[in-house]
């Protein structure tokens, strides 16, 4: 048989979390290290990232910037990869 419902007990204090990032410049797998610092009432998590960064791209060739209008832009036969049209309004 159950025993009687017990008196609330007393509200917790509400903890001050700190929460600190890092990145590491390095490429390969990625994982990440985390850690918990301070005290129940203040806590500091770290973060540390590794392994995050991208391969290098391959390079690309030159490209040129025009600007002409629209009407000059849908009269090219054929526009070329390398260059980057920039349309002004008419």
């Amino acid at each position: 048989m159950p025993g009687a419902d017990g008196n609330d007990g007393s509200d917790g204090v509400t903890p001050n979390i700190t929460i600190n990032a890092s990145v590491s410049n390095t490429s390969g797998n990625p994982t990440v290290n985390v850690s918990k610092t301070g005290s129940n009432d203040a806590p500091t998590f770290n973060f540390a990232f590794s392994g995050i960064k991208g391969e290098p791209g391959s390079s690309s060739s030159d490209f040129t910037i025009v600007s002409m209008t629209q009407a000059q832009y849908d009269a090219l036969q054929s526009p070329d990869s390398n260059t980057i049209y920039l349309i002004a309004e008419s």
